[in-house]
């Protein structure tokens, strides 16, 4: 897992954390089960700036 600041701009004014993590999952598709990545992004303390 890896985490990230998210620090405000002109453009986003956001602030807080991500956290992200990349894995596999297998998905079925017309009879075949294919390998897919997988990225799931976890937000801690979202804030907008004024």
């Amino acid at each position: 897992m890896s985490a990230y600041t998210l620090c405000a701009t002109d453009h986003a004014p956001l602030r807080g954390q991500v956290f992200a993590d990349i894995s596999e999952h297998h998905p079925v598709i017309d009879g075949i089960t294919e390998t897919r990545p997988m990225v799931m992004l976890r937000f801690l303390g979202l804030t907008v700036d004024d």
